[in-house]
């Protein structure tokens, strides 16, 4: 990627829902240019489009929602028109989700270092369980968790509402992403 070319820019992007009226245009004629030492912050009211917007960086739309216009390119790869397999390669290893509702993001019936471990393996290929342990333990620490071997014990209904997101914020780093979609 070239110095002066964006990590993320977005060009007209139009994304609607397929409803019994008709396509309800969620999100029209976006335009977004985010460099790689950017922060971007996309403020708006409730229903004004942030999460179909972010839901469509990367990539997972719901069933009745369609692209109708527009360009999502990604350290110069158009994600709307990658194949499976680079998309894959792309979506929570260089490009990540930071959930408004970290509660939405846990599995509650995993234990917190379950599913980070989960995380790592897949994406970071560790398997070694002391290995893990460390890791998660210490990405914990960093988010400003104090007892983070309690809290890896724990399932993420026994956390209080600040342990769970800062739990949750934790899974970004574990993927190491160039961008964070929040």
């Amino acid at each position: 990627m070239e110095g002066n070319e964006p990590l993320l820019n977005i060009e007209s992007l139009t994304v609607g829902y397929l409803t019994e009226e008709g396509i309800l245009k969620a999100v029209k004629d976006v335009d977004l240019y985010v460099k790689s030492s950017e922060g971007v912050c996309v403020v708006g009211e409730s229903g004004s489009g942030k999460t179909t917007l972010a839901n469509a960086i990367l990539g997972i739309l719901p069933p009745n929602a369609i692209v109708l216009g527009g360009s999502i390119v990604f350290g110069g790869i158009d994600l709307l028109r990658a194949d499976h397999r680079l998309r894959a390669s792309i979506l929570g290893i260089k490009i990540s989700l930071v959930p408004q509702n970290p509660s939405s993001s846990l599995n509650p019936i995993l234990r917190i270092e379950d599913q980070f471990c989960e995380i790592l393996k897949h994406r970071r290929g560790v398997r070694d369980k002391r290995q893990c342990r460390e890791i998660v333990e210490d990405l914990l620490r960093k988010t400003g968790i104090r007892d983070p071997d309690r809290v890896m014990r724990q399932y993420p209904h026994q956390l209080s509402w600040w342990y769970e997101a800062e739990s949750s914020n934790s899974n970004g780093p574990i993927n190491f992403p160039q961008a964070y979609s929040c």
